[in-house]
């Protein structure tokens, strides 16, 4: 018999230290770190309900006591559906996983349901705007996307001894590459002929 302790499980997320419009990496993995970046506005100071982007993860958390506040985000499945000869349609799934304390013994579920809102409310808020000033509504990732939707989401609430409340949150994000070649949107690859 195998006994598993809980652990948490950190995946580094693809690096955007370099320039922003130098193409690097998957198509997928731009999209991730842009949703990091984006995660990590989530503070009361930036206008949202909650402190969850103060500590934002790439990965999936596996632990009874998570640290709060945080958010854990990783890629789930991805499906492809060819569309033309030369581009492919892809969805990505992408979980968030959201931790925030609660404060009081006994507190009641309304108010725990309401703070799994607020941060349902902020993931979703996050995430649709640019990480760049003026924070505009972005939902297609500096066209590395086409689109995206909101699939589901659902609450956790710790029992003793631990006190937090959680918010599982499900998007798809929609976007095409070259076929044959995750590394580069259509978009991208006009450029790239046109420069050549």
């Amino acid at each position: 018999m195998v006994n598993l302790s809980p652990a948490l499980i950190t995946l580094n997320a693809p690096d955007l230290t370099i320039a922003e419009d130098v193409v690097v990496g998957l198509v997928r993995a731009r999209i991730m770190s842009k949703i990091g970046l984006r995660l990590q506005r989530i503070t009361p100071g930036n206008g949202f309900y909650t402190n969850i982007g103060s500590q934002v993860r790439y990965g999936k958390a596996m632990s009874s006591q998570p640290p709060v506040p945080s958010i854990n985000y990783y890629d789930d499945i991805e499906h492809g559906v060819r569309q033309t000869y030369d581009q492919e349609t892809r969805e990505l799934s992408v979980t968030f996983e959201c931790f925030e304390q609660w404060n009081q013994e006994g507190q009641v579920p309304d108010v725990m349901e309401v703070l799994a809102g607020q941060m349902i409310a902020d993931v979703e808020m996050a995430i649709t705007r640019s990480h760049r000033p003026p924070y505009n509504i972005d939902t297609v990732f500096d066209e590395l996307a086409t689109g995206m939707n909101y699939e589901q989401s659902t609450i956790l609430i710790s029992l003793p001894p631990y006190y937090w409340v959680g918010a599982l949150i499900a998007w798809t994000i929609n976007y095409e590459t070259v076929l044959a070649n995750p590394f580069l949107t259509p978009k991208e690859q006009t450029i790239t002929e046109e420069e050549d």
